[in-house]
């Protein structure tokens, strides 16, 4: 059978070239979300796709690591953890250059189960895991994601002055961008909350991502009360799949 056939939903199950089936797998969930939505319905529909080629090659660290990720999303934890720590088990580690992290799947299995021990409050082993990810950062979006979360997991655990080290070399004017980029220089006190957030115009991902470092900043360095406050504005807002909505909605969980 030509590669090209897998492409088409009706040949997939026959296919045995299990790269094929992975990518033409991983375009039609693409597709399938982009055309309808990505609601917690449509995620499940997204699993159960996974699920039904993870059946034709059950190790596949891409197809795990994509089920994984959907299942962060829909708040399954232990369910991501179980495919993401898997994923880990069977996929060969490489060290690249300039590689976009959408398609860095070393980064991103360590990143997202980095998070997802995150979003549980277990704050070691997402230390630990998010070091692992950021060894395998080949761009700068994948660089600051990982540095942000390193620091954050540090400051959870009490050890401030390495936290600081961490974002230390990270300056203004070095060409980087983003949100993530943004909470760096708040953190390593290049910038003031105030310069670099107006929580009363912020929406969406700039809310989520900035406000939820932010908050995580104010709790940690006990103005508790400011930092639950900005939590809750963050899960009112509807970027329910960034990762800071994520880690304020956990957040808030742990003291409900």
């Amino acid at each position: 059978m030509a590669p090209r056939r897998c492409l088409r939903t009706n040949s997939l199950m026959a296919c045995r070239n299990s790269k094929t089936i992975i990518a033409a797998m991983v375009l039609l969930v693409a597709v399938f979300l982009s055309c309808t939505g990505s609601s917690n319905s449509k995620r499940l529909e997204a699993v159960e796709i996974y699920s039904r080629y993870l059946s034709l090659s059950p190790h596949s660290p891409e197809l795990l690591r994509r089920r994984g990720q959907r299942y962060i999303s829909l708040r399954k934890f232990d369910e991501a953890v179980a495919d993401l720590e898997l994923a880990s088990r069977h996929h060969t580690f490489e060290k690249v250059e300039n590689l976009k992290y959408t398609e860095n799947l070393s980064w991103a299995i360590w990143y997202y189960l980095a998070l997802t021990y995150y979003l549980k409050g277990q704050f070691e082993e997402a230390l630990t895991t998010f070091e692992k990810s950021h060894t395998y950062a080949a761009d700068n979006v994948a660089l600051l994601a990982s540095l942000n979360w390193i620091h954050n997991s540090l400051r959870r655990l009490g050890r401030t002055d390495e936290a600081k080290q961490v974002v230390a070399p990270i300056k203004e004017n070095m060409g980087y961008s983003g949100n993530y980029y943004k909470c760096i220089l708040v953190y390593n006190g290049a910038r003031t909350v105030s310069e670099t957030i107006n929580f009363a115009m912020a929406n969406g991902f700039e809310l989520c991502t900035v406000g939820y470092g932010m908050a995580n900043l104010y709790l940690v360095n006990g103005e508790k009360e400011t930092a639950l406050e900005i939590l809750r504005q963050i899960v009112k807002d509807d970027a329910w799949q960034a990762n800071g909505f994520l880690a304020a909605e956990a957040e808030l969980s742990r003291r409900d």
